[in-house]
């Protein structure tokens, strides 16, 4: 079986950065380049908040959006899509744009007030800018190795969600985020799971694919996990799944929130991988 020989993530977004030339800002875009021995594939995991930040980072750190084979949208959220029409018109021709159907309902939060947190571009806006939409509910692998989860089964009974509404046939519900999906990546000797925000859960999120993968070892987990007004508890489980996994590296950002920093820390100090606008990892 094919493996990635090499994946190189380049945080083009995130909330935090130490770097004076870039700017932070509350959303979350990381480009996945993924080596094999013979080719390289280029995806695009979200797009960010705000279009005029994600231009600024992408020029100040030479990346080539222009030779993105694939835009991968983690949820409908606007901290995730805000650059997605800019990041279409640089890259100039049919791109496939992979989310969960559920990604392009009318989203809104209802707290502290009333606003709509969706996509912030029409389907058709995308589709003249050449994106194709790919609406998946299952796992789907893109490229050798590398899945896009699609819908997450919710096994956890401390991973809830709250907050979130979506406009259905006219009414307000609930918003159970069933677009909320990762990414995993096979490599020879684990996985390396990325999460958007996580509203799903990150564990509901790692268990799946772990399952999806036939995979018992994860080599790195990173992205948003969403734990920052967590329950004392739903961090103490996080962090225990993290421990019983014995897993190598943990990059939580955006909104993960210091509590599960400082936990990771305490509990396991080796694994922590504190990763900011700007910074890239490889991992081979």
């Amino acid at each position: 079986m094919l493996f990635p020989e090499k994946i190189r993530l380049t945080i083009i977004t995130e909330n935090t950065t130490f770097k004076s030339n870039l700017i932070a800002d509350h959303g979350l875009s990381i480009l996945i380049e993924a080596y094999y021995e013979n080719r390289k594939y280029n995806i695009l995991f979200d797009t960010g908040n705000n279009p005029k930040v994600f231009l600024h980072n992408i020029n100040e750190m030479s990346i080539k959006i222009r030779d993105i084979d694939y835009i991968v949208i983690s949820h409908g959220h606007y901290d995730h899509t805000g650059g997605l029409i800019e990041a279409l018109k640089l890259i100039k021709r049919k791109v496939p744009i992979i989310l969960h159907p559920d990604a392009l309902m009318k989203k809104l939060s209802l707290k502290p007030r009333l606003r709509y947190i969706g996509i912030p571009f029409t389907e058709k806006e995308i589709e003249v800018h050449d994106g194709i939409l790919i609406r998946n509910r299952k796992p789907l692998e893109i490229t050798p190795g590398i899945y896009v989860l699609g819908e997450i089964p919710r096994v956890t009974d401390f991973e809830t969600i709250d907050n979130f509404y979506v406009v259905k046939n006219g009414e307000i519900l609930k918003d159970e985020m069933l677009d909320d999906q990762g990414i995993a990546i096979e490599m020879q000797d684990g996985l390396i799971i990325l999460g958007g925000c996580s509203h799903s859960g990150i564990i509901n999120i790692a268990k799946y694919a772990l399952e999806v993968t036939n995979h018992d070892n994860i080599k790195y987990i990173a992205g948003g996990f969403h734990l920052i007004n967590a329950s004392k508890n739903r961090i103490k489980k996080t962090v225990e799944f993290f421990i019983e996994k014995k897993i190598d590296k943990i990059s939580p950002m955006h909104c993960s929130g210091i509590k599960i920093n400082c936990e990771i820390r305490k509990n396991l100090p080796n694994a922590l991988l504190d990763l900011h606008t700007g910074d890239q990892v490889t991992i081979k």
